[in-house]
């Protein structure tokens, strides 16, 4: 401020401004962060050696974020998600202290015959920023965060078999009944 005295009783007083520039800014900075995960399980056989299977999570655009493989039944954890205040901001700029972000998981890796898995699971993150500069975030999956591959397998046998008689011929009106038990002796055919 430079005040200049006119000689008459009055002040003149100027203002000027370092790079005429006379604003003040607050620059509010938070962040976050997310680990979303899987479970894989196998059911009806044991993995086999070198089994591997590959997970894809993808954004709410279909955008691929991540991919991460499994060997064995177990937790599939993909790389960490970070958050920012550019994060909390909606479609229209708006800055809001909660944000939804949606993902999905799904097993993106060519199953082998007689085997099923249990689909896409969709994770939601609920952001909430405290306004000291922590971003927590919450995950919600749709169902279980469990994909459960199973396997079974069907096939089909045509069981024969011969009755000889030795020692003696057939006589006239004779029959032999055959029968076919399970395991447990439970009769599955008869003939």
């Amino acid at each position: 401020v430079k005040v200049t005295d006119n000689g008459d009783g009055t002040l003149d007083a100027a203002v000027s401004y370092k790079d005429n520039n006379n604003t003040i800014v607050n620059t509010y900075e938070a962040e976050g962060s997310v680990e979303l995960e899987a479970i894989k399980e196998l059911e009806g056989r044991e993995w086999q050696e070198g089994e591997k299977y590959t997970f894809t999570l993808k954004d709410s655009e279909g955008n691929v974020i991540d991919e991460q493989e499994v060997s064995q039944n177990g937790t599939v954890t993909f790389d960490t998600i970070e958050y920012t205040e550019a994060d909390m901001v909606d479609e229209n700029g708006n800055y809001s202290a909660t944000a939804t972000y949606t993902y999905t998981i799904e097993e993106t890796t060519t199953l082998p015959g007689g085997m099923t898995n249990t689909g896409v699971i969709t994770a939601t993150v609920t952001l909430t920023d405290d306004a000291e500069g922590n971003i927590t975030a919450e995950v919600e999956y749709d169902k279980d965060d469990t994909i459960v591959n199973d396997y079974s397998s069907k096939g089909e046998a045509e069981l024969t078999a011969t009755k000889i008689l030795a020692g003696r011929n057939w006589l006239e009106g004779e029959e032999y009944t055959f029968t076919l038990k399970d395991a447990e002796g439970t009769v599955l055919d008869e003939s």
